[in-house]
């Protein structure tokens, strides 16, 4: 279902289960997908107005997250790892965010609970994870 609203970029190549890294794309108001392993690693291979993960790993770069902080320039520094899914099911629903000028981590918004990991994340509007059940 997801990987199908996917807009792969030319020449690269991406399924379910590949490990890839997501991260929104303020100049394309769209998520960044970027691979994690093979012959694309580090690169851009496609964007989405709505994708899902799972096995995810919440990753800042501290340094940039400082500098940003600081009044910095704004720079690709904070995303989500995880394993591209085709379909996720969240039960429970929990907006997460990540705003470098007041936190240096991921958190749910409703709680203010920091967040570092998670089963599974879906990108829509905003990123969600599951809830306490």
């Amino acid at each position: 279902m997801f990987s199908e609203q996917i807009q792969v970029a030319a020449g690269r190549d991406l399924t379910a289960g590949n490990r890839v890294a997501v991260y929104r794309n303020l100049h394309r108001s769209a998520w960044s997908i970027r691979s994690m392993e093979g012959p694309h690693k580090g690169k851009v291979v496609g964007y989405a107005q709505a994708v899902a993960l799972t096995g995810c790993l919440m990753h800042v770069n501290p340094r940039a997250q400082l500098k940003i902080a600081n009044g910095g320039a704004r720079q690709v520094h904070a995303w989500i790892i995880g394993r591209l899914a085709d379909v996720v099911d969240l039960n429970q629903p929990q907006r997460i965010t990540y705003q470098p000028h007041h936190r240096a981590e991921f958190f749910v918004v409703s709680t203010g609970r920091a967040i570092w990991t998670a089963p599974a994340v879906v990108f829509t509007d905003a990123a969600y994870i599951d809830g306490p059940a």
